[in-house]
């Protein structure tokens, strides 16, 4: 199989992911903040798009798998060896978190104000530092692993 074909599948399920995480996101947010009561999209969001709300969750999904499609593309940032690891983390970083708040700002998961806007900044930070941490140890392992490949092939 071509690798045109790899990066369309590759496109094609990080754009689902990216529908399937936004998913998940708003029954937490209905969850856990609005409780007992279930929103596709936040209800200022369905406001803005006059009331429709299926056209909201679609432009919502939308947005969501582009999302997700973007995050599938910077990855490609930790494939440079020749970049440091801060390097790397400070460019994918950035490069997620800038249209993770422009979508935000968008679908209105949060007030546009300095407050919401560095609410939203510390929570996708801690998640961000969250997962770089538990990527790192098993990246980690990893690496042990195959040096133990490597040493007993040597012996």
């Amino acid at each position: 199989m071509s690798k045109k074909y790899f990066l369309v599948k590759d496109l094609v399920l990080s754009f689902l992911a990216g529908i399937g995480i936004g998913h998940i996101f708003s029954l937490l947010v209905s969850a856990f903040i609005i409780k007992n009561s279930y929103g596709v999209v936040v209800p200022k969001f369905s406001e803005m798009i006059l009331g429709n709300e299926i056209l909201a969750a679609t432009i919502s999904a939308l947005i969501c798998g582009v999302l997700g499609v973007v995050f599938y593309l910077t990855s490609n940032i930790w494939k440079k060896e020749e970049w440091s690891i801060i390097k790397k983390t400070t460019i994918y970083y950035f490069s997620t978190i800038i249209p993770t708040i422009l979508a935000g700002t968008f679908l209105k998961w949060f007030n546009v104000n300095i407050l919401s806007l560095l609410i939203f900044i510390g929570i996708f930070t801690l998640i961000f530092i969250a997962i770089w941490i538990i990527m790192y140890f098993i990246m980690k392992e990893e690496i042990k692993k195959i040096n133990a490949k490597l040493k007993e092939k040597k012996v």
